[in-house]
């Protein structure tokens, strides 16, 4: 994959390491859910909706806030005009997420 700012910012190992920590981590907060649910568990959906997120856009928000970017060669750090960019989509991504739990904790909230 090829750094794109504020588009793409992790390669396709990178999205494969999301995707499987992002099932681990659902299933973790269903498992939480069903027997103690907490506000552990509401971050753990957060977690969950992050991880979910940048395998599905292929951007880091980590990467993204701290202006790094990963290629076949490893991590760099991003050029300066570049940044500003990552940093807004991590934002997004946040704020996405952010939603998405709020969402399904009021959804869950009522089974």
């Amino acid at each position: 994959m090829t750094y794109i700012p504020g588009i793409c910012n992790i390669t396709p190992g990178g999205r494969r390491k999301r995707l499987a920590a992002g099932i681990v981590f659902a299933v973790v907060s269903i498992t939480s859910y069903l027997y103690a649910p907490t506000f552990l568990t509401v971050i753990l959906v957060f977690i969950t909706c992050v991880l979910l997120i940048e395998y599905v856009q292929s951007f880091c928000v980590y990467k993204g806030l701290w202006g790094m970017h990963e290629d076949e060669n490893g991590v760099h750090h991003t050029n300066r005009r570049f940044a500003g960019a990552d940093r807004k989509k991590s934002w997004k991504i946040i704020i996405m997420a952010t939603i998405i739990t709020a969402i399904v904790t009021a959804a869950a909230s009522f089974l």
